[in-house]
């Protein structure tokens, strides 16, 4: 999907555990709208089994992606609003 390389060299690292992969998804300033935390509610029944972390940074972290299904987790995630990169977030705070 149109975005993904770039979402997946800013958003993405991999777990210790081969085959695993850690996805942060980037709240501006902490913010989603209702429709996009039951989105995000229904992406984490259906990639990471329902377990959905919050970061100090008021973000989101999705752990224990299977690799494989990045590109599907990337395309639930744009389709309501939450695939931004994270360096897009850091260029949108620089003054």
């Amino acid at each position: 999907p149109e975005g993904f390389e770039r979402w997946l060299a800013t958003n993405v690292y991999r777990q210790r555990q081969p085959g695993y992969a850690v996805a942060t998804v980037a709240l501006p300033l902490g913010d989603l709208s209702s429709d996009q935390a039951r989105g995000l509610a229904e992406i984490g029944r259906r990639w990471v089994g329902g377990a959905i972390r919050t970061t100090v940074e008021q973000n989101i972290v999705l752990r224990w992606v299977p690799e494989g299904d990045l590109p599907g987790l990337y395309a639930d995630l744009a389709a309501i609003g939450l695939a931004a990169p994270l360096d897009a977030l850091l260029e949108q705070a620089a003054p």
